[in-house]
Order: C-alpha cells, then structure tokens, then sequence
C-alpha cells in the first residue's frame, strides 16, 4: 500500500470517478493518471485506475470501513468552485441518514458534456446502488442536466429528489458577456460558453417523476452586477425562461448575504428538503 503523504490540493485539476466512504479517487483531468484519496484527504495510491481500486480493496478489509448506507446525497458545486466551497453543507448534512458526498469536477478546465459524463461514470461506479439525492449550486445544476442528456437510462441511478441552490437553469447572463472578452474565456474555459442563456435552452430539464425543489438565495454580488448590467446599453437582459418554472417548489431566502454559503437561513432550508425527501423514499 502506497503513503505520499497530504496532497497539494489540485481540486481545479482533479475529477472525482469514484468514491467509497470518504476515500475517492480521481483523475487527472484528460489523462489516464489516477490517485487514491483516504478521508483525510491522504494519497494512498498514484496509478491506474484499477491499482487505486485495488489497493482500496486493501484498505477496506485492513481498516474495517463500514458499508455504505442505503441513501446517499451528492452536492454539485458551482462554476470556478471546488467541492471544498461546499464545506457548510457537508458539515450540517452529518445528522443526516445517508452517505454525504462533495462531487468534485474540473469546471474551468472542460466544456459542460465533459462534466455531464464525469458525473455519470461516477454515479456508476458507486457501490450498492443508493438512493440518491442532489444538491447543486450555481451551475451545478446544469451539469446534473447534462447528465440526463448523456446517461442512457436515468432511472437505472435511483434519484429520489433534487434541491438546485441559487440554479442557473436559465443561464448566466454574466457569462454571456463575460464570454465576449477573450482572456476571460481563457482563465474560465470552455464550460464558460455552455452556461449562457442560448446554450442552456439546449439542455433537457430535469425529468418530471423527479421531485425538484429550487431554493433562491442570491449574493450581494448578483444584485451590484444586475444593476451595473442594466446601465449597459448594448447588453440585452436575456435569462429565459423563468426560473420558477423549472419546478413547482420554490423558496426565497432573505436577506441577501455577500456569500450563500454563509446564509444560515439557506443552510437550514436545504437541511430540512433533504431530510423531507429522504424520509419520502
């Protein structure tokens, strides 16, 4: 059994396919170079993918890890995050009667049908077919969405429920002017053009016999580039269709915060639909 130690982070450039109790491992995005993640974030392997599998096997019968249980929430950060954003989620969701996982994805390093088919090689690999929950944030939704439109049969993954946190289901309207300057596409990648309002229309919605809950707590931010947006007189107001119409559930969270994340009020919101919906199933 391979020890190197704590990594260096790379959450921008690692994907997550696989997970079993808090151990994972990745790849490195668009290579075959794979690493093995304990729950404390300790690389245990750097290989193949099937030598991260066994030595995971390894690890499982020495160290006794318990099975999973029979639900499992996956939380979906948003665009230019990394699962470590998703931290007060993961910490209030412990209470809760399911395997809690941050699914990591590479946002500013792959187009949107990347992540989409990321999100479904891992929900494959998971073990004992949960029953699974989402929770996504910001553009996270969106790569759920793409997961629909890649996966061949959705029902084969067991998904009882969905909670989108501030959705982007209409599109970002900062991403299709922000997609106008060159060097911007640069830093934040080809899923950039994917999340404007035109492209998102492309997408599929969320299954109908998929109950879905939208909770709305926009950042102070959001509101300041609303309003600067507005004094710009090339810039059409885009963002079709309404939100709300992507679910009959919807919540909005006041007051505004400087970040979401923070927003207690949110927090406990989301808290209690996955507990509504874990019981449900």
């Amino acid at each position: 059994m391979k020890f190197s130690f704590f990594t260096f982070g790379g959450r921008f450039s690692w994907e997550d396919v696989f997970f079993y109790q808090g151990w994972r491992i990745q790849r490195k995005i668009k290579t075959n170079r794979y690493r093995l993640l304990d729950s404390h974030n300790i690389c245990r392997e750097n290989s193949t993918f099937e030598n991260c599998k066994n030595t995971l096997l390894k690890y499982i019968s020495a160290c006794e890890i318990q099975e999973p249980k029979p639900n499992a929430v996956i939380l979906i950060h948003g665009f230019g995050r990394t699962q470590k954003s998703l931290f007060p989620l993961t910490s209030l969701f412990s209470s809760i009667n399911a395997d809690i996982i941050a699914f990591n994805y590479c946002s500013t390093k792959a187009d949107l049908r990347h992540q989409g088919e990321i999100l479904a090689q891992f929900i494959s690999n998971l073990a004992n077919r949960p029953n699974l929950f989402f929770v996504t944030i910001g553009a996270g939704c969106l790569v759920l969405r793409k997961f629909f439109d890649v996966c061949e049969d959705y029902r084969a993954a067991n998904i009882k429920g969905i909670i989108n946190v501030n959705p982007l289901n209409s599109g970002s309207d900062f991403a299709f002017l922000a997609n106008r300057i060159s060097v911007v596409r640069k830093i934040f990648g080809p899923m950039l053009s994917n999340i404007t309002p035109d492209e998102t229309l492309k997408i599929s919605r969320i299954p109908q016999d998929i109950p879905l809950y939208l909770i709305f707590a926009p950042s102070k931010f959001t509101a300041l580039f609303r309003k600067i947006f507005k004094r710009l007189e090339s810039f059409p107001q885009l963002s079709p269709p309404a939100e709300t119409s992507y679910s009959q559930y919807y919540k909005e969270i006041k007051p505004l915060t400087w970040f979401p994340m923070n927003n207690e009020n949110m927090l406990v919101l989301c808290k209690e639909s996955i507990d509504e919906l874990v019981q449900k199933s």
